[in-house]
């Protein structure tokens, strides 16, 4: 694959290290980036699950089928949970 670019973009093709498809790169933040999942909920991908970033596409270090065992944040989740008070 040609490495032309360095870093994802919005509208990139995300693949699997299997080479199937995510999805496409929705938006980019400080250390992930969001990932648009047809009939999937979205989910952000930290920028070390990169194996390379060609022309066109991410390539993950990791399959697509893999994706959802990460755990990573879904698109719509809050990060900020305040756990803390009483409980009975």
């Amino acid at each position: 694959m040609n490495t032309g670019a360095s870093q994802p973009m919005e509208g990139m093709a995300v693949i699997g290290s299997d080479m199937q498809r995510v999805g496409q790169v929705s938006s980019i933040r400080t250390t992930d980036f969001g990932v648009d999942r047809p009939l999937q909920p979205d989910v952000y991908v930290p920028f070390d699950a990169i194996a390379e970033v060609t022309d066109d596409a991410v390539v993950l270090t990791i399959t697509a089928a893999q994706v959802d065992d990460m755990f990573w944040a879904h698109a719509g989740e809050d990060m900020n949970v305040d756990l803390s008070g009483q409980y009975d």
